[in-house]
């Protein structure tokens, strides 16, 4: 038998995509110029394991070891966070940063094929300013002068250098506005000038009170102050506006106090008119479309007072009011709203007499359910007999004088 060397080398591999045949690796031995080789024989290794090696795994894995004792080993990724299976730094044109270690809170600046640099952190609140295409970007103040070249911005009052700052803009007195100084190169803190403003606002003061109206491109107006309790009314187009009465035109009066008991006449768009008060019993009475009504005291001859010794001349008449259907109860008949008046008989009921002294004609139809009518309240009772028959009707003649009453009833058939 021969005895393996302690070497083993590969003599020969076929450039060939699937590997065939009887030979394939041969171990050689060399002792004493003697050579001694022992000839390994595999065949269709596109189809056997080799040797012991894996034959699981996906496409493009690679062989990994997996022993530090022995020949062990897998199919499978590169696992980079293992310190043992990666040397080296990845390049940048290789996709990597070039680098082992990036400064904390620093911004990532590339710079072509070399490795990756960080821009250092600064204050607080400070910008990342650009340093162009030769240098690193750092943070820093705006260089005012870059940005009104670059944008169009005029910066008042700061000059723009590479370390230029804004210096803060600090007012002399309490209430000082911040205004274009006259040269219009800067801003300061300054009183205010009211010549600066557009015609309308050029006034130094108001009228304490009073109220500001505009006056086209002129300078602002102000009212007096008006009376407690006037309202600011307008006076058109070509004068200011004023505190003053609130006339008839506006809603108002016209006026500004107005006579106890007096009696308001209208005057058209004047002020409101006021007839003085008149003594007791006086009326007022008209004096035609060109004066004031008056009070006065009434003619005898142009009303009836109550006061008896009178003499009447023509007549009037007088409207007789229904009171309705009555088909129960007490009927109390009253003059209080016409000396004449009229009913429907539709139950048993009873008719009383009124409460005042006075005469009355009351007219009485009967229809359905008519029933019998009570006339005992009256002190005398005369005339025809009151029946129920349905479409009779009556006139019932009242009288009272103090507590004597008299009903005469006459029937139509």
């Amino acid at each position: 038998m021969t005895t393996l060397p302690a070497v083993v080398t590969i003599v020969d591999l076929p450039s060939v995509s699937t590997v065939t045949g009887s030979l394939l690796f041969e171990a050689v031995e060399t002792v004493a110029g003697q050579v001694t080789s022992v000839q390994i024989s595999l065949s269709q290794m596109n189809n056997t394991s080799v040797g012991g090696l894996p034959t699981g795994g996906s496409t493009a894995n690679v062989l990994t070891k997996t022993s530090a004792t022995n020949f062990a080993a897998e199919w499978g990724q590169v696992n980079l966070a293992t310190s043992a299976a990666v040397t080296g730094i990845l390049p940048v044109p290789y996709g990597g940063s070039g680098t082992t270690s990036l400064t904390e809170f620093g911004v990532l600046v590339g710079q072509g094929t070399t490795a990756f640099t960080a821009a250092a952190p600064a204050t607080s609140g400070l910008p990342l300013v650009s340093g162009g295409t030769a240098a690193i970007p750092v943070y820093n103040y705006l260089d005012l002068a870059g940005i009104t070249s670059q944008v169009g911005l005029s910066v008042l009052g700061v000059s723009g250098t590479a370390t230029a700052q804004l210096a803060p803009i600090v007012g002399a007195t309490a209430g000082d506005l911040l205004q274009v100084n006259s040269g219009g190169t800067g801003v300061i803190f300054s009183g205010f000038n009211t010549a600066s403003l557009p015609g309308p606002f050029q006034i130094a003061s108001f009228t304490a009170f009073g109220v500001v109206y505009g006056n086209g491109s002129s300078a602002l107006g102000a009212t007096a102050p008006g009376t407690t309790g006037w309202p600011i009314v307008g006076q058109g187009t070509s004068a200011a506006p004023v505190f003053t009465t609130l006339g008839v035109i506006g809603g108002g009066t016209g006026q500004t106090t107005l006579l106890s008991f007096g009696v308001l006449i209208g005057q058209g768009t004047s002020g409101i008119a006021v007839a003085t008060a008149g003594a007791a019993t006086t009326l007022l009475v008209s004096t035609g479309t060109a004066a004031l009504a008056a009070f006065t005291s009434a003619s005898a001859a142009g009303i009836v007072i109550q006061a008896g010794n009178q003499a009447l001349s023509g007549g009037y008449s007088q409207t007789t009011i229904a009171t309705g259907t009555i088909s129960s109860g007490t009927f109390t008949v009253s003059p209080l709203s016409s000396n004449m008046l009229s009913y429907l008989n539709a139950g048993a009921h009873t008719i009383a007499p009124p409460q005042v002294d006075c005469t009355m004609l009351v007219m009485m139809r009967n229809t359905t359910g008519a029933g019998a009518v009570t006339t005992a309240t009256f002190t005398k009772r005369i005339g025809d007999t009151i029946g129920t028959a349905v479409g009779s009707t009556y006139f019932f003649y009242i009288s009272r004088s103090g507590s004597t009453s008299l009903l005469n009833c006459q029937a139509f058939t």
